[in-house]
């Protein structure tokens, strides 16, 4: 079988796999997608229910509190129960007006249907008096009416506590019907009940808290007191929310259902959406997105067939420009002209840049190699038989320790352990560590010479010390400032170094308060820099200013195969500072 047509049945496989887990992807994503979209709008609008309706009850509660705890006003409706005092004796008269002053507020009929207060014995005062559709105790049999009450019997079972009413007709409002529902308390004055209290809010109130807002399709059923109704949106909501727990398991698959609970005012909530409508537009939409898929599968095709041939067509002319390269010679000998935006033209050049990759390689390499064997062979002239240089420095070692001169001693030893390190070939890298042992010798000799002139800090972080570099690297550097720093000036010599890492790169630091770096100095290196950079660097170019500086940086930048950044500057002094990637 040929290449594009592989390619071609690849690719439509693919494509149609890929189709069709989509559009499976999407379904299922679209589908959870309303499922919690759902969950999250029926949440919200059940927190917000429990929360408003919560609010209504503290209010309600406040309401009686603050008059159970207005002493005038309970001694009013004690004197009421007392059956001594007649209504056209002064203290009735005077607590009569205690009363109807208190309740007459408005405050209390702005946030409230009515508040009343009432007993058995006939007392009845509200704060909406004056109402024309108010029962006046003057004209109504007030003790009948509260006696016909049916939920007093449950009032009178919960003494010091308030009791939800759920939405019944007002007893207190003739001649049209007016649905409230209640917050009531048995009021015990005294050790004796003495009458009851109770604040109205419309049902019409209830209607405002529990609306869907917005939502559609969502029934709203509310129970208090441990299952009695308290609200229900439509016909059957009360029923669903009462077995909302069995519907899990084998209710209707449509509806969407969520319960909520108030340890406050003892509120469950049931809310249920129903799913259908918005399962038959999903199938409708996903059929256009089937039917443009497939549409598309078609189109894709056909591109898939033409664009694999002339794909091959390109792979094949490099394959040839590849075959071409010979191992001896990496030079393309002829090259292919592919169109740019050609897929196989990234290819190409890609393969171009491999080659120039590796040619640069190779260079580096060949240069590295170079440097160290210069830099071996620096170090085995500078060696006159090391055999005999350590035998010489032992007996000078013996004989300064027997007559004495330890500083001797110490310098034939800091002496032996540099020239060891120095004319070590077997071993092209070093750690840190050894290296800053192999300075801290040099600068010790230094110390010995210099004495109080010469002042030096290593500060290297510990996790920096076991990174690997050329060795031989930053003692020229030191030598450097040492040789070329202080020319011009008797000041005391000051020498650091310090390194650490950073995002894990070896930062190292060399810094003296010598003369600086001369401008000269700074353009060659710079220079040089630039050039070795771009592989443009020969070696007779070293014979310029700033030899020891340009080897270190050159044999830096070899080792890191470029990663390597290096700069001097001038800062109260001459400074060196090397970041070398890891």
């Amino acid at each position: 079988m040929k290449l594009h047509v592989k390619l071609g049945l690849i690719f439509s496989i693919i494509t149609m796999l890929s189709t069709l887990a989509y559009s499976l992807f999407f379904y299922a994503h679209e589908k959870a997608s309303f499922y919690s979209s759902a969950k999250e709008g029926l949440t919200s609008l059940g927190e917000r229910m429990i929360s408003q309706f919560d609010d209504y009850v503290q209010v309600m509660d406040y309401t009686l509190e603050n008059l159970i705890s207005n002493t005038e006003f309970m001694d009013a409706m004690a004197l009421h129960s007392n059956p001594y005092y007649a209504p056209h004796d002064p203290q009735w008269l005077n607590a009569s007006n205690t009363m109807g002053n208190v309740l007459y507020r408005d405050a209390l009929n702005k946030n409230y249907h009515r508040v009343n207060a009432f007993n058995r014995g006939g007392m009845f005062y509200t704060s909406r008096f004056d109402n024309r559709d108010t029962v006046n105790p003057l004209s109504h049999d007030i003790a009948g009416i509260v006696n016909s009450i049916p939920w007093l019997e449950k009032v009178d079972q919960r003494p010091f506590q308030r009791v939800l009413i759920t939405p019944h007709a007002d007893p207190w409002t003739t001649g049209r019907e007016v649905n409230v529902f209640s917050a009531v308390r048995s009021i015990i004055w005294m050790g004796q009940p003495i009458g009851y209290l109770e604040v109205q809010g419309l049902e019409e109130d209830l209607r405002a808290i529990f609306s869907p807002q917005g939502l559609e399709d969502v029934s709203v059923s509310a129970f208090i007191n441990g299952g009695e109704l308290l609200f229900e949106s439509e016909e059957g909501a009360a029923a669903r929310g009462r077995d909302f727990l069995a519907s899990e398991e084998g209710g209707n698959p449509s509806l969407y259902e969520l319960s909520f609970a108030s340890d406050k005012s003892q509120l469950t909530l049931y809310l249920s959406q129903d799913t259908a409508a918005w399962q038959a537009s999903l199938m409708r939409f996903m059929y256009r997105i089937g039917l443009t898929a497939l549409i598309l599968q078609v189109v894709i095709l056909i591109v898939i067939n033409v664009v694999s041939r002339r794909l091959t067509r390109s792979i094949r002319q490099l394959e040839d420009e590849i075959s071409d390269v010979q191992l001896e010679d990496l030079s393309l000998s002829h090259q292919v002209g592919l169109r740019e935006g050609d897929e196989i033209y990234r290819l190409q050049r890609a393969f171009h840049a491999l080659i120039e990759r590796l040619n640069s390689s190779i260079r580096d390499e060949m240069r590295f190699r170079e440097l160290h064997l210069e830099a071996r062979m620096n170090a085995l002239q500078a060696q006159i038989n090391p055999h005999f240089i350590y035998n010489t420095l032992n007996v000078i070692n013996s004989k300064s320790l027997e007559y004495g001169a330890f500083d001797i001693a110490r310098l034939t030893d800091r002496f032996s352990e540099m020239l060891r390190y120095s004319t070590n070939m077997h071993e092209k890298t070093v750690t840190l560590e050894q290296e800053l042992e192999h300075v801290a010798n040099y600068l010790e000799l230094m110390k010995l010479r210099y004495e109080h002139k010469l002042e030096y800090r290593i500060e290297v972080a510990q996790e920096a010390l076991s990174t690997e570099l050329p060795r031989l690297t930053l003692q020229p550097l030191v030598e450097n400032a040492i040789l070329h720093g202080y020319r011009n000036n008797s000041r005391v010599m000051k020498i650091s170094i310090s390194g650490c890492l950073d995002s894990g790169c070896l930062v190292l630091e060399i810094r003296d308060n010598g003369d600086g770096f001369n401008e000269r100095v700074l353009d060659d290196v710079s220079a040089y820099a630039r050039r070795i950079s771009a592989n443009e660097a020969q070696k007779d170019e070293k014979q310029g200013s700033g030899v020891g500086l340009i080897n270190t940086l050159a044999r830096l930048y070899y080792f890191s195969s470029g990663k390597m950044d290096f700069s001097l500057f001038n800062e109260d002094g001459a400074v060196v500072r090397i970041s070398l990637a890891g």
